[in-house]
């Protein structure tokens, strides 16, 4: 083996180990980036949760919903949705979005 050979073998195999180097930074990062993602996924679901049962508790007790909150809420239901929440506070949200849309008889509920 001449001198040159060893010299482009030994090259080579400098190029394929910060290649290979490289290649397992960017995974690492990326599989860092997506638990990262994943867990403020599933934090925002958590907080909508809340918010939709708070503000629907909240409703449920004065016996009515302004049309704007009704569109308040049905946005937080939306995206909860999207992100993966189950049907459990759908019904919750029905049962809310029925309700009168002014204070019934002109008397609140606190």
């Amino acid at each position: 083996m001449t001198i040159e050979r060893i010299i482009e073998a030994a090259v080579i195999a400098v190029c394929v180990m910060i290649a290979t180097g490289t290649v397992t930074f960017i995974m690492n990062k990326f599989k860092k980036s997506a638990k990262n993602v994943l867990s403020l996924e599933k934090g925002v679901k958590a907080l909508l949760r809340d918010r939709i049962t708070q503000c629907c508790a909240y409703h449920e007790k004065i016996g009515y919903i302004a049309v704007h909150e009704c569109e308040n809420l049905e946005g937080m239901f939306v995206e909860y949705r999207n992100l993966g929440g189950n049907g459990t506070i759908e019904s919750l949200v029905k049962r809310v979005m029925a309700l009168p849309n002014s204070v019934p008889n002109g008397e609140l509920r606190l």
